[in-house]
């Protein structure tokens, strides 16, 4: 078996034990790189903006990341794939099966958001944005969820549509 195949057993192995949405650094503290270990099983109803630039290596699974403020607007993801996402990047994955991924980031990754669009012209409607060296990534973006549902309907100013928050 070639070390590729024994890393990747390793990571599926260790995915199974930590929560879903969930990141996990996988490198010892001190360098300028995290690389952390995520479990996905569905799609989030946001997309994700990191402040600095972020790689995402896919482990296992297979999804599509959907991307916006790109001329790519959408990228099929299988296990060996690798993608690079320029800070400011809103993105998301929506995965077809149960995907582990690695995303490589800043070793001070700095302010997160979870940015909702409008699903007809893709308009910012929301954006909740918190700072990851004092909140973890879950509770960041389920501090966004929390904030998206509790506002009124949003009603994109561009074309009328309203998208009602739903906890």
């Amino acid at each position: 078996m070639d070390d590729n195949r024994i890393m990747a057993g390793n990571l599926l192995a260790l995915a199974r034990t930590i929560a879903v949405d969930t990141e996990v650094d996988q490198l010892a503290d001190g360098g300028d790189l995290r690389a952390c270990l995520s479990r996905v099983d569905s799609a989030r109803p946001f997309f994700v903006i990191c402040a600095n630039d972020t790689v995402l290596n896919q482990v296992a699974g297979t999804g599509t990341l959907q991307l916006r403020l790109s001329n790519v607007r959408t990228h099929r993801l299988e296990p060996g794939d690798i993608v690079y996402l320029p800070a400011g990047t809103p993105h998301r994955y929506v995965p077809a099966t149960e995907s582990v991924q690695l995303k490589y980031k800043a070793a001070i990754p700095g302010a997160e958001a979870a940015a909702w669009y409008c699903r007809r012209c893709e308009t910012e409607l929301f954006r909740h944005t918190f700072d990851t060296s004092s909140l973890p990534v879950d509770e960041g973006y389920a501090a966004g969820v929390t904030a998206f549902a509790a506002g009124q309907p949003h009603d994109c100013p561009e074309c009328g549509l309203a998208e009602r928050p739903t906890p």
